[in-house]
């Protein structure tokens, strides 16, 4: 299977899995693609002469929300990828495959994320008439919960980012760039617990249902 076909086939499972009601299993979609991505790897690692293409991918999110780099990050510890910011979108240099995928994963755990977030505060603010603390409390646990499962699959399909990416990117950017604080979540509030553990329960749940469209 070539870079087009893998991402294609990508591209239409995370689109299936968007246009899923039920959010637990849209985002079982995250799993199949890590899966798809590892076994690309496994047999482009296998083949010999053929000389190794790199890509940078520039995200698009609807804001730049504190939550964003930490997700980055997450992302592409775990599908073989270096991440940096570039202007004001963050973006993956990796192999061309595992950056096209961290890319689209990226841009759809973002919209999940947001989701669950105005989902959250809509109950808050039914309960309390407000919802301070909410997004970060929410955020916070998602993230937890969605590393700790990226982080399982990782080492159940021995996800290594290769040493070529590194070399890669210090070829790319080695003195060139600057250190940033990226990835802060601000507090307006205290954190909630219940919201906290919703979100950490739901990143968790990222990559626990069936496999969405898996036949395609």
């Amino acid at each position: 299977m070539n870079i087009e076909q893998i991402t294609t086939k990508i591209e239409k499972l995370l689109k299936l899995a968007g246009n899923n009601s039920n959010t637990h299993e849209s985002e079982a979609a995250m799993l199949k693609a890590q899966k798809l991505m590892a076994e690309y790897n496994v047999e482009a690692d296998m083949m010999t002469g053929d000389k190794i293409a790199y890509s940078l991918e520039l995200c698009k999110t609807t804001d730049n929300d504190g939550f964003r780099m930490r997700l980055c990050i997450i992302i592409a510890e775990n599908f073989r990828c270096k991440v940096l910011l570039v202007g004001k979108q963050v973006a993956f240099l990796g192999r061309t495959a595992d950056a096209k995928t961290a890319k689209q994963v990226f841009e759809f755990a973002y919209r999940v994320i947001r989701k669950g977030i105005v989902a959250e505060q809509k109950i808050y603010r039914a309960k309390y008439g407000n919802s301070r603390g909410v997004s970060a409390s929410y955020t916070l646990g998602f993230l937890k919960g969605l590393k700790q499962k990226f982080d399982e699959q990782c080492t159940a399909l021995l996800i290594v980012t290769p040493p070529d990416v590194f070399e890669e990117f210090d070829k790319r950017y080695g003195g060139k760039l600057t250190t940033t604080k990226g990835g802060g979540i601000t507090f307006n509030g205290d954190i909630h617990f219940d919201t906290y553990t919703k979100g950490q329960e739901d990143g968790r749940n990222f990559l626990n249902k069936k496999q969405v469209g898996s036949g395609n």
